[in-house]
C-alpha cells in the first residue's frame, strides 16, 4: 500500500496527536478541512476523494452493513485488517491507487491548497 507516502508523524505518539506545533506541518494540502493528513483522513474524510471513496464504502456496506456504524478509528482498523481479501486486498488497494493517481495529478497541475 501507499501509506508510507503519507506525511510521517512528527513523533512516535500512538494516540491523537497533541497540538505541539508540528502537526501544522502535516495538514492535508488536498482539501480545506485543516485536518492532519493521517490514515483516517486519507481513507475516510479527505473530501477531495469523496467520489472514489463512495464506491469503496458502498461495496463494504453492502457486505458488512455494520461498517457504517463504526467510528473512524474502527473503520480504519477494519479496512487494514479485514480477513475479507476482496476488501483489504482489492477494494482498499484500488481506492489507494486511484487516490494517489488523483493526488499526483493535482501536484502535477498545481492544484494543491
Amino acid at each position: 500500500m501507499y501509506v508510507d507516502q503519507l506525511k510521517p508523524p512528527s513523533h512516535p505518539f500512538p494516540g491523537p496527536w497533541p497540538n505541539n506545533g508540528f502537526s501544522i506541518l502535516r495538514i492535508c494540502k488536498y482539501c480545506n478541512s485543516n485536518e492532519v493528513e493521517n490514515e483516517i483522513h486519507f481513507l475516510l474524510s479527505c473530501n477531495r476523494y469523496d467520489r472514489i471513496r463512495k464506491s469503496l464504502v458502498e461495496d463494504i456496506i453492502s457486505k458488512y452493513p455494520d461498517f457504517n456504524f463504526l467510528n473512524d478509528h474502527n473503520k480504519t482498523v477494519f479496512l487494514f485488517n479485514s480477513i475479507d481479501a476482496a476488501i483489504c486486498g482489492n477494494k482498499v488497494t484500488s481506492f489507494t491507487d486511484e487516490r494517489f493517481s488523483l493526488r499526483n495529478e493535482s501536484i502535477d497541475i498545481g492544484i494543491v491548497n
